[in-house]
């Protein structure tokens, strides 16, 4: 009998071990499952994760849908463009470096604009330092055409907000130069003498092509020339090239004669003898620059973050007297040729203040205005703004400008300029 109850006593209890053992587990794999779904649905949990790669996902199909429509977009634009009637393409690209045989944009529009300029038939745009044709922001650096004897010229946009096309007076009612032209014409004003006629051929062509070029160096003399021999009337013609000598000491007029139209050899006679009106090779014509083209060609130099300083105090920034620094800014002392320091170049365009004074077409009574200083001058006494009217000194031939393109002539594509 002992023994019997002993052997089923040993029997329950190996039950109990077991149920104890059972309840056990089972509360260890709730613990388990409890810790394993607060790691999947807590914190960095597998289904936080999971929203997370799901947003990521949805954020990318998102930025990818912008990124497609945004190109739809832009091809809308470039076909809407393209089919623009009032400014169709209607020619290839053009190629830096090569001469174009007829008036043309450089994206291939018929009509040119302040930010999309015309390159005249006989030149070719070139990439100068880091201005490049066809960039966004080209035309506000100062883009460079260049005929085939290397004759360059810069681009004056006329935007009308940023760079508009007026006579400016740099100085104030007491003389004092300004920072910034005041909003005065020259002309208006009853108490000054300074006028000027501006042919209507230019004006148009400034709004009608939304600018002009305007000659990148002083005047100067061709190869083997000198001021004291050569011949002013016309048959000579002028260069704009670095490194040329300026073709300086030369009369406005050599005989006297103060008309615009009939003056006679001199300057005027010069300038108009590099691209004459009459000449099939050039898609412009150039002039003498005027007094309108050199204030508005200051006011670029001075536009879209340029210096704003420059056509008031030019110190530093020209061939002046006592201007000392490095040799990119040093002064000569004395004349200098075109373009001799690259630290006198703004917005591509060489020489304006310093080195030696320019003729124009402006008045101051009966008499000529020349602009910009001397390397004579101080660069605070003479400026790339100063105007004056003494004639009794050394004077370059002048800058010339390619007249706004008023030459040309779309009157075969159905449009007239």
């Amino acid at each position: 009998m002992k023994k019997y109850n002993k052997i089923n006593r040993k029997k329950e209890n190996e039950k109990g071990i077991t149920l104890v053992a059972l309840v056990i587990t089972v509360v260890v794999m709730l613990i388990l499952a409890g810790v394993a779904i607060a790691a999947v649905v807590d914190g960095d949990g597998l289904f936080n994760r999971a929203r997370e790669s799901a947003e990521v996902y949805e954020n990318a199909v998102q930025d990818e849908g912008d990124k497609i429509q945004g190109m739809i977009n832009q091809i809308d634009g470039y076909i809407e463009e393209i089919n623009n009637p009032n400014n169709p393409v209607v020619k290839d690209v053009a190629t830096i470096g090569t001469i174009v045989t007829e008036n043309q944009t450089y994206d291939g529009r018929l009509k040119g604009t302040y930010s999309n300029p015309i390159i005249p038939k006989g030149f070719a745009p070139i990439n100068e330092n880091g201005v490049t044709w066809g960039s966004e922001d080209g035309y506000q650096k100062g883009l460079v055409i260049q005929d085939e004897s290397g004759n360059q010229f810069v681009w004056v946009p006329v935007d009308g907000t940023n760079v508009t096309f007026a006579r400016q007076d740099w100085r104030n009612s007491e003389g004092e130069l300004l920072t910034y032209p005041e909003d005065i014409t020259i002309g208006t004003d009853t108490d000054t003498q300074y006028t000027e006629t501006v042919l209507p051929e230019i004006t148009t062509s400034v709004k009608t092509n939304g600018g002009f070029y305007i000659a990148r160096y002083e005047a100067g003399l061709p190869d083997g020339a000198s001021s004291s021999s050569v011949a002013i009337d016309g048959s000579v013609r002028p260069v704009s090239k670095q490194g040329a000598t300026v073709w300086n000491s030369i009369d406005w007029s050599d005989n006297g004669i103060n008309d615009d139209e009939n003056p006679g050899d001199g300057a005027v006679t010069v300038a108009k003898s590099m691209y004459p009106v009459e000449s099939e090779n050039y898609g412009v014509a150039s002039t003498l620059i005027y007094g309108i083209q050199w204030d508005t060609a200051l006011k670029f130099i001075g536009a879209y973050g340029g210096d704003a300083t420059y056509a008031t105090d030019s110190t530093g920034k020209g061939n002046y007297k006592g201007t000392s620094g490095a040799d990119d800014i040093a002064s000569t002392s004395e004349f200098a040729e075109c373009g001799a320091r690259e630290g006198f170049r703004q917005k591509n365009i060489y020489d304006m203040a310093g080195n030696v004074w320019e003729w124009t077409m402006e008045k101051y009574s009966t008499n000529r205005v020349d602009r910009g200083g001397n390397y004579r001058n101080f660069g605070s006494e003479g400026p790339a703004s100063n105007r004056s009217h003494n004639v009794d000194r050394d004077v370059s031939n002048g800058r010339f400008s390619c007249s706004a393109l008023y030459k040309v002539d779309l009157s075969s594509k159905g449009e007239t300029n």
